[in-house]
C-alpha cells in the first residue's frame, strides 16, 4: 500500500478508536454485504431490461405508423443496451468481490482518496 492510503486508514482507525489492522479486517468483511447489494442491483436492471424488451415487442406488433415506431423502438432499443451494459458492469464487480475482497477494499479506499 502506498503512504496515502496508509495515513489514511490510521486516521480514520485514530477518529474511531481502533487499530489500522482492525479496520482493514472490517472493510474486508463489508465485502459480502456489497456483493449482496449488487445482487439486487443486477436483478432490478434485468427487470427493466425485460419491462423494455416487452415495450418494445408491443410497440412493434402495434397497428401504429412505421416511422414513430422507428424512433421509439430505437430509443428502447438504446435503452435496453443501456441496462444490459450496466448489468455487466455490476456482475464484474460483484465477481471482483467474491473473489478478491482484498482487492476490493483497496478499489475502495483509494476511489476516496481522489
Amino acid at each position: 500500500m502506498n503512504k496515502e492510503l496508509i495515513n489514511l486508514l490510521e486516521g480514520i482507525a485514530n477518529k474511531m478508536g481502533s487499530t489500522t489492522e482492525h479496520l482493514w479486517e472490517i472493510l474486508v468483511r463489508q465485502a459480502p454485504i456489497e456483493c449482496c447489494k449488487y445482487i439486487i442491483q443486477i436483478f432490478l436492471f434485468l427487470g427493466i431490461t425485460g419491462l423494455f424488451l416487452w415495450s418494445l415487442y408491443y410497440l412493434l406488433i402495434s397497428d401504429e405508423e412505421m416511422e414513430e415506431k422507428a424512433w421509439i423502438g430505437l430509443i428502447f432499443f438504446v435503452l435496453i443496451l443501456a441496462c444490459l451494459g450496466a448489468t455487466t458492469e455490476l456482475i464484474y464487480r460483484m465477481i471482483t468481490v467474491i473473489k478478491n475482497p482484498e482487492f476490493w477494499a483497496l478499489k475502495e479506499l483509494l476511489s476516496n482518496i481522489r
